[in-house]
């Protein structure tokens, strides 16, 4: 059994009864051929020839919504690899500049800065992809008032940042 869809589309029906086999060929101009076999006892083809020919209907909207969903998944994916490329050069570039040891680790989303002072002080900085622009044009002055605050204090002391939701 053939249905051809307009110019568009076809699609293609074969039951072979006796090894219980059905065998369907869809065929359209935006997403090429490709054939679907199935092993059934029974089957009903009026339904299944309705809803291939309702998809076939809504295929170049489906085709064109799947398009624009791959389309910005791409993006935002070049966005965040375009973020981690950013901040990787540009700590890479502001830290050797300085007279501190660091280091730069780096996890799924985000970044992690680990600088060392002198009297065997460190302190850690997040970057991440939602927060880097604010945080990397500040990180000289950050860096420079942790040392001198270092500097001032007469024994070792710890230092937590805490986030807003705890005060």
């Amino acid at each position: 059994m053939r249905k051809s869809l307009g110019s568009a589309a076809s699609i293609e029906f074969l039951v072979d009864c006796d090894a219980k086999y059905l065998s369907i060929r869809f065929s359209h101009i935006d997403a090429g051929k490709f054939n679907v076999p199935y092993e059934r006892c029974w089957c009903n083809l009026d339904e299944t020839l309705e809803n291939l020919v309702k998809f076939v209907d809504e295929f170049p909207n489906y085709n064109e919504r799947s398009s624009r969903i791959i389309t910005e998944i791409e993006k935002e994916q070049k966005l965040k690899e375009i973020a981690r490329n950013t901040i990787r050069a540009t700590i890479s570039h502001i830290m050797n500049s300085t007279k501190y040891q660091w280091k730069l680790f780096e996890s799924e989303n985000s970044f992690l800065l680990e600088v060392a002072f002198d009297k065997g002080y460190t302190i850690q900085m997040s970057f991440d992809i939602q927060n880097y622009l604010e945080r990397i044009p500040v990180l000289q002055n950050v860096l420079k008032q942790t040392e001198n605050f270092l500097k001032e204090i007469p024994f070792p002391i710890s230092i937590m940042a805490l986030d807003n939701c705890c005060l």
